[in-house]
């Protein structure tokens, strides 16, 4: 009868412990980022070093920009300098950072707090950037901000 005991033990503690190895799984590698992601973060690390030639080299010639979902801003990458220009003219500093980035294929979405200074007064917003990919450049640009005040 121990001998029993013994062996119904070892079999117990056995396969106790191969199932807890079974259970322990190696962490799944974070995936290759897409061409998409690479592309919204290299743009973002040239938006913030302020630097406009880098920044525009993201985009298509011809990129499409929307002031929020569906209404129509600008297009191609001579505006969009000047857009810039004067934004970055404006801003005594700034700094945009990802708080939360959706991707799939060809488009990302970030939710974004941009945070800057303007004649010494600090401020910051919030705001959703949606990019869209063709070929190997922004093509389109999506931008939802909150209500100018």
């Amino acid at each position: 009868m121990p001998r029993l005991i013994h062996l119904l033990l070892f079999l117990a503690l056995f396969f106790t412990a191969c199932q807890s190895d079974s259970a322990k799984e190696t962490p799944a590698k974070a995936p290759e980022p897409s061409l998409a992601e690479k592309l919204a973060d290299q743009q973002l690390v040239a938006y913030n070093k302020r630097d406009l030639e880098s920044f525009l080299t993201f985009f298509s010639d011809t990129v499409k920009v929307y002031n929020s979902l569906h209404e129509f801003g600008y297009q191609g990458t001579q505006k969009m300098y000047e857009v810039y220009e004067g934004w970055f003219g404006m801003t005594e500093s700034m700094h945009c950072q990802i708080i939360n980035r959706i991707a799939t294929g060809n488009t990302v979405i970030d939710h974004e707090r941009i945070e800057y200074t303007i004649d010494g007064k600090e401020n910051a917003f919030e705001s959703i950037a949606i990019y869209k990919v063709a070929g190997d450049k922004i093509a389109e640009v999506h931008f939802v901000r909150p209500e100018w005040k």
